[in-house]
């Protein structure tokens, strides 16, 4: 498995449209803190009431250039995709299961002669060889004819993070070959293929293609506020990055991938560690340092935005995300919430819904004065030619 990113901040009520989170005001008062963390209250206490204007050149923010011309390329890498979800594969009924072959299985699995959930499939492809379920599985396979029903006597790995409830127990497991898998069957992409696809909405691959193409446009438009934010980010300047916005981050990146190790089976991280992320425990820790810096400066971008343009986060739209970060954590009171988000994620409810609420309005801020441009790349226009933009602000 190769390393894991920590793009880790998806904390069910976090919506991470950039990777990063922004606050009204998670500075501390000095007061000192009592969230039963004591290295978490030792953080939240070093926060200082800190104007984050002072700590950034913003790049501009207003007129940002969203590119939403669609290339040919991309008109061609929905066809395909289209194509693809179409296609179909000979069945071969006949002769035995080789080493290399993708098959057709129906199997059935039991513990102590019950079925468990999760453990039976239908019509479900397999490939020979590609090690996608248990060890002895596929190779008990290998050699089955067409049509023949075989029972494996295997056990689940230890641990098995798929699920850990089953980690080291035997099962059994009936396997039915349905068919070998041979040559793709493709479609032909023309007008006979349009019309039975769209079931005759449209008739030629022409008509399609720009449908195909106003398809894309609609959806570079509707991520337009994530890519202006990035561009955003991108080309602003952080002059300095508080150490107490570092820590905050560096607590919650770390109590989230603390908390995917548990969930995952293990309850040594180091092997978590080592076995999943690949990290050694020092490559861990620059990281940690690394990713939670960079989420700290793209925390005080967002917040120098809001400070400019007077952006704050309302009662009610405080209220609202609160109503749904209770019920998808299932939480009966903000503080079940905040004790819920202390132990598990180590950060106060408050600050994460706040962060949340905030970042969704910068970005929607940035995305509504953005300016939709729609000019070929320079690979698209080999002669050079006028590539004048046509640009639409969408505040206008």
């Amino acid at each position: 498995m190769k390393k894991f990113k920590m793009l880790v901040l998806a904390i069910g009520i976090i919506l991470t449209l950039t990777g990063c989170s922004g606050s009204s005001d998670e500075s501390g008062n000095g007061d000192g803190y009592d969230t039963g963390d004591t290295e978490l209250d030792d953080a939240l206490a070093a926060m200082d009431a800190y104007n984050p204007t002072d700590f950034v050149e913003l790049g501009e923010y207003k007129g940002v250039p969203v590119n939403v011309y669609v290339s040919d390329d991309e008109i061609d890498g929905e066809i395909m995709s289209i194509i693809s979800e179409n296609s179909s594969f000979e069945q071969i009924k006949k002769g035995k299961v080789k080493d290399g072959n993708t098959v057709n299985i129906d199997f059935t699995g039991k513990m102590n002669g019950e079925e468990f959930e999760g453990g039976s499939s239908k019509g479900f492809a397999l490939e020979i060889g590609s090690n996608s379920f248990i060890d002895g599985f596929e190779e008990g396979l290998i050699g089955v004819a067409v049509g023949e029903t075989v029972s494996l006597n295997l056990s689940f790995p230890d641990p098995y993070p798929n699920s850990p409830d089953l980690a080291g127990k035997p099962v059994t497991f009936d396997v039915t070959v349905n068919y070998i898998q041979g040559d793709a069957i493709v479609p032909e992409f023309d007008d006979k293929f349009v019309k039975e696809y769209t079931k005759d909405e449209y008739k030629t691959v022409d008509e399609y293609k720009e449908v195909i193409k106003d398809n894309i446009i609609e959806e570079k438009r509707s991520t337009a506020g994530d890519t202006a934010f990035n561009t955003v980010l991108s080309t602003s300047k952080v002059i300095e990055c508080p150490d107490y916005l570092v820590n905050i981050m560096k607590l919650r990146l770390d109590a989230t991938n603390r908390a995917m190790a548990t969930s995952n089976g293990y309850n040594d991280f180091n092997k978590f560690l080592t076995e999943v992320m690949q990290y050694t425990e020092e490559q861990y820790n620059e990281e940690l340092i690394s990713t939670a810096t960079s989420y700290a400066e793209q925390k005080l971008i967002a917040e120098a935005i809001a400070a400019k343009e007077n952006i704050t986060v309302t009662e009610e739209e405080y209220n609202e995300q609160l109503a749904s970060a209770l019920s998808s954590t299932g939480n009966a009171t903000e503080e079940e919430l905040d004790k819920f988000m202390v132990e598990t994620y180590r950060s106060r409810a408050e600050d994460m819904i706040n962060e949340s609420v905030l970042m969704q309005k910068v970005i929607q801020f940035v995305k509504d004065n953005c300016t939709e441009v729609t000019t070929p790349p320079a690979e698209d226009n080999p002669d050079d030619k006028d590539t004048t933009s046509d640009t639409k602000s969408d505040a206008e």
